[in-house]
């Protein structure tokens, strides 16, 4: 096998750590150590080499008039003079594509070429830089969302956060309540909803002896709210409520 030609410096920032290795049985890559611009291809590696060497070293060509200016300073089109396989010299047109696929520069023919691909780039980017904007956007709603479910007005200030996160995950049982019979709701929005109401009807029953008549060590206690057993969690949350006078604004049912 031949000795292949040696690796020239990076032609992005003159850096001369420029390992080169196989990647798979048909692909071969150039990358630069110190700014990470790469060549791949799956021509032979000489073909690859050269290549780089070609754009390392090449004479600079001078600016085409033919060549479009880019409007927003990406991907601006730029001529390259290649050298081919029989030593001969052709001027291609190159589009930067740094940075968004880890491939190197996209090599054409001809300008229009070159100008479909820089347009292509530039709609695919726009399209990404869309796509996580509006995932950030949904992202922001789902946790505007969780923090408006899960808003307790206070009454879970001060407590730690595992003890904080069991009441609020107490309080968004959904259940099924008589005075909203086809309605499912969380225990915290019929809280709400008979909070909101006002004159919310609250009672304690309390079972001080066992099925035998004997008096219980510790006393059973049902918590109730409209007739409906709330547990002691709920019927303490809108007795918060009710005792600081707290404006709920919106409530969600």
């Amino acid at each position: 096998m031949p000795e292949l030609e040696r690796i020239g410096p990076c032609r992005k920032c003159g850096g001369t750590r420029t390992p080169s290795r196989r990647i798979s049985e048909s692909r071969f890559r150039i990358k630069c150590t110190d700014c990470g611009h790469m060549l791949i291809s799956d021509r032979s590696p000489e073909d690859v080499i050269r290549e780089w060497n070609n754009w390392s070293d090449g004479p600079k060509l001078p600016a085409d008039p033919n060549i479009p200016v880019s409007a927003d300073g990406k991907y601006q089109i730029y001529p390259l003079q290649v050298r081919q396989q029989d030593g001969s010299q052709k001027i291609m047109y190159a589009v930067p594509v740094d940075g968004l696929n880890g491939y190197g520069d996209s090599l054409h023919e001809t300008i229009a070429d070159a100008v479909k691909e820089a347009d292509l780039i530039r709609k695919q980017q726009r399209e990404r830089e869309e796509n996580r904007a509006q995932e950030e956007r949904k992202r922001l709603q789902r946790l505007e969302e969780k923090r408006k479910r899960e808003d307790m007005h206070g009454f879970t200030d001060g407590l730690i956060p595992l003890r904080k996160g069991q009441v609020i995950q107490h309080m968004q049982k959904m259940y099924t309540f008589s005075a909203f019979p086809r309605k499912v709701m969380s225990l915290r929005d019929f809280i709400h909803q008979v909070y909101a109401l006002g004159c919310p009807d609250m009672k304690i029953f309390e079972d001080k002896f066992d099925t035998n008549g004997r008096p219980r060590p510790v006393v059973r206690r049902t918590y109730f709210v409209n007739h409906e057993e709330v547990g002691k969690i709920a019927y303490d949350y809108l007795q918060y409520l009710i005792k600081n006078n707290i404006e709920l604004g919106e409530v969600l049912g």
